[in-house]
């Protein structure tokens, strides 16, 4: 599957954006708890961190409870 940038998403709302970076910027999150933190539907939320990684604003970590996000120093 071709990543797409936020500008080819048409719902892509830079606010929803904000949200996931304030939220992952407190302490590193997995999708399910950005979900509940955010109330994005966990498949919108998927595109948004798709860009976020491909911006590298935040980057993936296996973690205990599986993938968290967090952010990378000076991608916010």
């Amino acid at each position: 599957m071709k990543f797409k940038s936020r500008n080819e998403i048409a719902s892509y709302l830079k606010k929803n954006e904000d949200s996931i970076v304030e939220a992952i910027s407190r302490r590193p999150l997995t999708a399910r708890d950005i979900h509940e933190v955010t109330g994005l539907h966990i498949h919108e939320l998927e595109k948004y961190l798709d860009v976020l990684v491909h911006d590298k604003k935040v980057r993936p970590v296996i973690g205990g409870r599986g993938v968290f996000y967090q952010i990378i120093s000076g991608g916010k």
